[in-house]
């Protein structure tokens, strides 16, 4: 197989990759989020109403004790009160 043969056959392979990645069946994993995180993807709530908010308890994970915010838990709140 030549270089430009070898090249064509990467290309293609990316392509299928970035295909399934951009696929709207395909999901993107869940990321955990930090306070600051959190709040600025809320649009800068604070961080008492993160931590004290029951409206966000869905959102939090107790982490080696430290509270994270589950990107993919704030989301879904957004979408769901986006709805109302």
């Amino acid at each position: 197989m030549t270089d430009l043969e070898l090249f064509g056959a990467l290309i293609d392979r990316l392509a299928e990759a970035l295909a399934k990645r951009l696929s709207p069946g395909a999901e993107e994993p869940d990321r955990l989020l930090n306070v600051k995180e959190a709040s600025a993807l809320l649009g800068g709530i604070s961080a008492d109403s993160l931590y004290r908010s029951p409206i966000f308890k869905p959102t939090r994970v107790a982490l080696g004790g430290r509270m994270m915010f589950s990107r993919k838990a704030i989301q879904a709140l957004i979408e769901r009160r986006r709805g109302r």
